[in-house]
C-alpha cells in the first residue's frame, strides 16, 4: 500500500479502489519498502507514470520475514511423531495430519478478523496470479471479470487440501491489509498444506 501512497492514492489499503490520479500526494516519503512487490511497482511505473515513486536506494537495513510456530507445538509434533513443523514438506496433507496439534479456525472469534473484502484477497491482480501460478481456480471467485479470494464463510480463505473439511485447516493469521497472505496461498496450495488465511482487525 506504500506504494500506492505515495504515488498519490486516496485510499492506497483498499485493493478494489486506491482512488490513484488524484493530482497531488501528501505522502512524500516511505520506509521499510520491503522488496517483495516488484509487479505491483511495475504496475505503477507504467499506469500512473506522471506521479510514480523513484526508488532511492536501501538505507543499508535488510529483513526477513517468515510465519511463528510456537517451540512447544514443534517439540510436541517431532516428539510424538517425528515430525517437524519448521519443514514444508511435513505439512503435506497426503502424509501428515499437522492439523492435530493446532486449534480449529472455528475458535478464532471473526469479529477480531477483517472480513476478506477488506483485505489482499480482494485484490484483483493478486488473486489473478494466485489462479494462474497455482491452477486453484477453484480458490478465487470471479465477478465481472473481477478476481477476489474464495472465502465461504467472509473471513478465511482456506487451501485446497482442508477446504473440503475446514476442521483440518491450520490458521495463518497476518495483519494489516494481509501482509504475506498471497505468497501463503500460494504456497499452501502448491505444497498441499492444510492452511487458512485470515487477517486480524487490529494490531
Amino acid at each position: 500500500a506504500g506504494y500506492y501512497a505515495v504515488t498519490g492514492c486516496r485510499a492506497p489499503n483498499n485493493a478494489s479502489d486506491r482512488g490513484c490520479l488524484r493530482g497531488v500526494t501528501y505522502y512524500h516519503i516511505h520506509f521499510e519498502s520491503w522488496d517483495v512487490y516488484p509487479l505491483d511497482y511495475e504496475y505503477i511505473q507504467k499506469t500512473y507514470a506522471s506521479m510514480a515513486p523513484r526508488n532511492l536506494g536501501s538505507l543499508g537495513y535488510d529483513g526477513l520475514s517468515t510465519m511463528y510456530i510456537p517451540k512447544q507445538i514443534q517439540q510436541q509434533a517431532y516428539s510424538t511423531t517425528g515430525k517437524a513443523l519448521e519443514f514444508y514438506r511435513d505439512w503435506n496433507a497426503s502424509w501428515n495430519q499437522p492439523w492435530n496439534y493446532f486449534a480449529r479456525i472455528s475458535s478464532v472469534d471473526t469479529s477480531r478478523l477483517k472480513p476478506c473484502s477488506a483485505t489482499a484477497m480482494s485484490d484483483d491482480a493478486a488473486m489473478r496470479r494466485h489462479a494462474r501460478i497455482t491452477g486453484d481456480t477453484d480458490g478465487v471467485v470471479v465477478t465481472g471479470d473481477i478476481y477476489s479470494g474464495r472465502c465461504d464463510d467472509g473471513f478465511w480463505w482456506t487451501a485446497p487440501s482442508c477446504r473440503a473439511n475446514t476442521s483440518q485447516c491450520v490458521a495463518y493469521i497476518t495483519a494489516g491489509s494481509g501482509w504475506g497472505a498471497e505468497e501463503m496461498m500460494q504456497k499452501y496450495t502448491i505444497w498441499n498444506m492444510p492452511g487458512a488465511v485470515a487477517v486480524a482487525a487490529s494490531w
